[in-house]
């Protein structure tokens, strides 16, 4: 029995203090094997430098919701359809979500959209929105519609 949402349902996207600290735990992780590994120290430079890199771009993209291709609010309209808000605009912006992995304590998604070539990554963990949003937006999109 499919359910019919009456309203849109949009989200304002804060810090979330667990994602950055998943996000620095897995690259301290990776640093430390990369140091154990036995490889010559100019790789290994280069992969903790990639490292390095990759974790401040991760962490300032979704952990803190800043720079290019940031998703600050997001949209479902009742019939599926997404917008986006990225952070240093003010227009919303139409996508279509082409993936959608649900959990209890966090939502991730891919967002496409029209005029960017690569889809943008979405990560939505619970103590970046108020629960009852993020209780609403799970609901919705397990729903084949807005999944779709």
């Amino acid at each position: 029995m499919s359910q019919r949402f009456d309203n849109n349902l949009i989200l304002n996207i804060k810090v979330s203090r667990i994602l950055i600290a998943v996000l620095a735990v897995a690259h301290l992780g990776g640093m430390v094997l990369v140091g154990i590994v036995p490889l010559a120290w100019g790789m290994r430079a280069t992969l903790w430098a990639m490292l390095g890199l990759s974790l401040y771009r991760s962490v300032r993209r979704h952990g803190l919701r800043r720079g290019p291709g940031a998703i600050r609010e997001f949209e479902l309209d009742p019939d599926g359809i997404c917008s986006v808000r990225l952070a240093g605009s003010e227009a919303w912006r139409e996508c279509r979500c082409t993936g959608v992995f649900i959990h209890p304590r966090c939502v991730l998604a891919t967002a496409a959209l029209a005029d960017r070539r690569w889809p943008l990554a979405l990560v939505i963990v619970a103590d970046a929105v108020e629960a009852d949003f993020f209780r609403r937006l799970r609901a919705r999109l397990r729903q084949p519609a807005a999944a779709a």
